[in-house]
């Protein structure tokens, strides 16, 4: 459809368990998992491969491609989450916030960082955007175009909260650097019920917690006791 303006949706469903991927990707990792690291090589190959061609057709400077998650990775079938807290499931950080990479030559200056935090809700109001799309729908959305993040990733941006909600609970809020976590808060009953849509992952602190996440992006300090007029 390269004459048109086009959408594509590519969701892998590697390294998702159970993983797998062609032999020849299982020599081109050092994951002590080969069909983890595997699965991994073949996804990097496979993107590649749309790269190439976009360049081919000459369509490269006039697409955009993002390439995210849609959360962060569970460690006991081999992922890891770096200096990050936690995993699939938490909330977290090693468990929401994920790789985001945008990619459009001559569009967007290569190598660049943003350090805005930023949703997958935002990317429907983004490409809306971009492509110049009139849209009649009155539903009220939670995302914002941050098609600006990509042109101009260093400006100050004015905070907005963003809110951990999952199977009818609100599990944490973030806004600017800090981050509160309110699973110390619901009743055994209410923890039930979060365990069983979470595969029995989530982890329950004693009390509220807060954290910087400029300071501490590995969530270690909890300074609720610092600042409790923040955690108001």
């Amino acid at each position: 459809n390269k004459e048109e303006p086009f959408f594509l949706y590519l969701a892998h469903t590697m390294p998702h368990v159970p993983v797998a991927a062609r032999k020849r990707f299982h020599v081109q990792t050092n994951h002590p998992n080969t069909k983890f690291g595997g699965s991994v090589a073949e996804i990097s190959w496979s993107t590649g491969e749309i790269l190439a061609y976009l360049k081919e057709e000459n369509l490269a400077e006039n697409t955009l491609v993002i390439f995210t998650s849609d959360n962060g990775g569970a460690e006991k079938f081999g992922s890891s989450n770096g200096i990050l807290r936690g995993e699939k499931g938490q909330i977290y950080e090693g468990g929401i916030r994920v790789p985001f990479i945008a990619w459009w030559p001559g569009k967007i200056q290569q190598g660049a960082i943003c350090h805005s935090p930023a949703s997958v809700l935002d990317l429907l109001p983004t490409f809306t955007a971009l492509a110049k799309l009139e849209t009649e729908d009155p539903s009220k959305r939670d995302g914002v175009n941050i098609s600006g993040y990509f042109f101009d990733p260093g400006i100050s941006r004015e905070p907005r909260p963003f809110y951990y909600w999952h199977s009818g609970y609100l599990m944490a809020v973030r806004f600017g650097d800090w981050k509160l976590n309110l699973l110390g808060s619901f009743s055994e009953d209410e923890k039930k019920n979060i365990l069983k849509s979470t595969y029995n992952m989530t982890h329950f602190p004693e009390e509220v917690e807060l954290y910087n996440l400029r300071n501490d992006p590995g969530e270690a300090m909890d300074v609720a006791g610092d600042f409790p007029e923040m955690v108001d």
